[in-house]
């Protein structure tokens, strides 16, 4: 009786181990494949966006990969419920961090050259809602 829990153990850890292992190098290739590096495509997209206490307008921005991307931020300076700040756009992934003043557009450029869905983020303390200024760029 003793033999047969021990096979049966053995044979769950096994069984669990390989599907978890398989499971993990499934994973792994996904996310290989999500960041690979694309070349340029010569095509430019361009977004305005608003930048406010406490997001970001849109808060998704979707591109090809390759594209060669231009964001015209302004801080919005007519807020009714606070008085604004400044902000900076951060996306570590395409190293990017530029600050943003009140009520001034700034242009913020980029080649999205690698596959994958990427947060960008309020990169300089703004307040107490500065945590929830997530954004997301998905490269397709």
């Amino acid at each position: 009786m003793l033999k047969q829990v021990i096979i049966c153990v053995i044979v769950v850890v096994v069984v669990g181990g390989g599907y978890f292992a398989f499971s993990q190098l499934d994973k792994i290739a996904k996310e290989r494949k999500a960041n690979e590096i694309v070349s340029p495509t010569g095509v430019t997209k361009e977004f305005e966006m608003r930048s406010f206490n406490w997001g970001w307008t849109p808060d998704t921005i979707t591109v090809d990969g390759g594209d060669k991307v231009k964001l015209t931020i302004t801080v919005d300076a007519n807020q009714t419920d606070q008085a604004p700040v400044p902000h900076a756009f951060g996306l570590q992934a395409f190293g990017v961090d530029e600050y943003l003043p009140v009520g001034v557009p700034k242009v913020v450029e980029f080649e999205a050259n690698k596959r994958g869905t990427f947060l960008f983020i309020c990169s300089i303390p703004c307040g107490e809602g500065h945590f929830n200024m997530v954004g997301k760029l998905i490269v397709k």
